[in-house]
């Protein structure tokens, strides 16, 4: 498979090409090797550098230049120009060390967006959109796809509470979605076989509730509730005013490496470093790519991200405690959390998530949030119940060692 990716020492493109390719080695992380030919050798110099690896050759290596020398970046790329046998294809290609060159994958979405993801990427919004798109596998039970290796074996908890949603609208089609309920007790792995099992607690002409129950190695790990209504005229009608922030085009692009979806923080809240204070709230804009043949499916995209911006929200007002710390220093998961849906949902377009924080102390914190539209309309609100501990078991033990838990 062919990458559209380019190369950025700062604003300075070094690489700009449709033709890249993967390369994938035991032990070490993804690399991405652009042609010679989409390089801007002007920008580059060779460099003294010279290693040697017995599965791809002798290696050069090249410094960014660009004729300024306080800018120069040492040994920022390398290639193969004689590589060994089998290996022929590296011979005109290089490639760049993401960690020292801002190496990013390009899309070009239907809507004619060119939207930029950093390299590597965790997969595209269509694993995550596999995983949630849970198919019947007996009477009210329901097997979900098992998902890719991940250096963090944990299943983000919005992304189970989208696959609730799914296996109820299966388990009762003739409702729509209105609320849900879930119960987080244990991690969810991406790579084991999952069961849900699904069964009606009620089950009327204007609403059914059905009961949701996760399950990995017989083990219950997520359980819930889903509310289902056959719909009315509306009586009344308001929604809540949706704050004066920044719009997408004014706010920060987070990158969680993942292809087919953009999240922009308001004010570049969401940030990695510890030290950074701010109020307790985040406001983030997400859009997708895609949009889903399914409501369902539709609504499950809606609630996927709802987890996990109370813990984020909740530490930032205090300095030394941030994301870098969960999963290391600290135990952070969320615990549970309910969602309300009002209004019809394009995932396609922008919508702003508002969460803030209401509450911490005790090990764990709480929020609240709400959806709105673009246009400033009310599409959904939540409450978010986690917890912020002083770790007791080296997580590396349970599920890796990734530094975000945000998929």
């Amino acid at each position: 498979m062919d990458w559209h990716a380019r190369a950025y020492a700062g604003e300075l493109v070094l690489a700009d090409s449709t033709g890249c390719v993967v390369v994938q080695e035991s032990g070490h992380p993804d690399r991405l090797y652009f042609p010679r030919d989409d390089v801007h050798w002007d920008r580059l110099t060779s460099s003294d550098t010279e290693t040697s690896c017995k599965f791809k050759g002798a290696a050069e290596y090249f410094t960014v230049s660009a004729g300024r020398t306080a800018d120069a970046i040492t040994d920022a790329a390398w290639g193969y120009p004689v590589p060994v046998e089998g290996m022929d294809a590296l011979a005109s290609r290089v490639a760049f060390y993401h960690e020292k060159i801002r190496v990013v994958v390009v899309e070009q979405w239907p809507d004619g967006s060119i939207v930029e993801t950093d390299f590597p990427i965790w997969g595209d919004v269509r694993t995550v959109l596999g995983m949630m798109a849970v198919e019947p596998s007996g009477r009210h039970r329901f097997a979900v796809p098992v998902g890719p290796e991940t250096e963090r074996d944990v299943v983000e908890g919005g992304q189970s509470l989208g696959a609730f949603l799914v296996a109820a609208a299966k388990t009762e089609p003739d409702k729509r979605i209105i609320s849900a309920t879930a119960h987080f007790m244990r991690p969810v792995s991406f790579v084991k076989e999952t069961a849900i099992e699904t069964r009606f607690v009620q089950r009327g002409k204007s609403f059914s509730t059905v009961a949701v129950d996760l399950a990995q190695d017989g083990d219950a790990k997520v359980t819930g509730l889903v509310l289902l209504d056959g719909g009315a005229d509306p009586i009344i009608a308001h929604d809540a005013p949706m704050p004066a922030v920044p719009g997408p085009a004014e706010s920060v692009p987070c990158d969680f490496g993942l292809t087919g979806r953009e999240i922009r923080a308001v004010h570049g809240a969401y940030l990695a470093d510890r030290d950074e204070v701010g109020d307790p709230e985040i406001c983030a804009w997400i859009r997708y790519r895609d949009l889903p043949s399914s409501e369902a499916l539709r609504l499950a995209m809606l609630v996927q991200p709802v987890t996990h911006w109370t813990i984020a929200a909740s530490m930032r007002p205090h300095a030394g405690v941030g994301e870098t710390l969960a999963h290391e220093d600290l135990s952070t998961g969320v615990m549970t959390t309910t969602i309300n849906i009002h209004a019809d949902y394009d995932p396609r377009k922008w919508h702003l998530y508002v969460n803030p924080s209401v509450y911490a102390g005790r090990g764990l914190v709480g929020g609240r949030g709400l959806i709105f539209s673009e246009d400033g309309n009310v599409v959904g609100s939540y409450l978010v119940h986690a917890m912020v501990r002083g770790r007791t078991i080296d997580p590396r033990r349970l599920d890796g060692g990734r530094e975000n838990a945000f998929m």
